[in-house]
């Protein structure tokens, strides 16, 4: 086993060097495919995700609120996201980058956005992605990205800043559910721009 993750290492690295970064990869991976997925929950608990054109089966399901979104992780994605269904527009709570499109709102409302907006799929680098974490009265919350964070209100900004690098939100020490870790990092409040000051 060893043997083989070493060889894989190897080719890894080969691949970097000329150019190339391995889709799967541990060391140097590929960016990362995303499509337009959307979310579905009821007031019964509920959560389903699939490829936007789901949208057009009518299921005569009631009670649904959706959301669309741009995500890897998506049915059929060989990148699976076991925190898919506590993303959050705010926070970085995915494995993946995935973006906030439309939403929530009704079956109709999101298809007739569908249809008007016609959002396209994207790659998404995921290596070495700047999280920011807001550590304010005691609490630490859910990293976000730098943009996001240079948006918030004054109040909201209230507090000590880390950024921290890594590829995924897990590994800030971060998971839906959990108190969120800070590991090092930068103290400021982010500008406009993302920068801190």
């Amino acid at each position: 086993m060893e043997t083989a993750r070493t060889l894989h290492d190897l080719a890894e690295v080969i691949n970097q060097l000329r150019g190339h970064p391995t889709p799967g990869g541990r060391l140097y991976p590929a960016p990362v495919e995303r499509d337009i997925v959307v979310m579905a929950w009821n007031d019964e608990g509920s959560v389903h995700m699939a490829q936007a054109d789901a949208l057009r089966d009518d299921t005569g399901a009631d009670g649904y609120r959706y959301l669309l979104i741009r995500s890897a992780s998506r049915p059929g994605s060989r990148y699976e996201d076991a925190y898919w269904s506590a993303f959050d527009a705010r926070f970085e709570t995915t494995q993946f980058p995935s973006d906030y499109l439309w939403g929530p709102g009704t079956r109709s409302d999101a298809l007739a956005w569908l249809d008007s907006e016609q959002p396209n799929g994207d790659t998404v680098d995921y290596v070495d992605r700047v999280f920011m974490l807001r550590e304010h009265d005691g609490q630490v919350y859910a990293p976000m990205r730098p943009e996001v964070a240079a948006g918030l209100t004054e109040e909201e900004q209230r507090g000590t800043w880390h950024t921290v690098r890594a590829e995924r939100v897990v590994e800030t020490g971060s998971r839906p559910g959990q108190r969120w870790g800070v590991h090092g990092g930068l103290s400021g409040v982010p500008d406009q721009a993302g920068q801190l000051r």
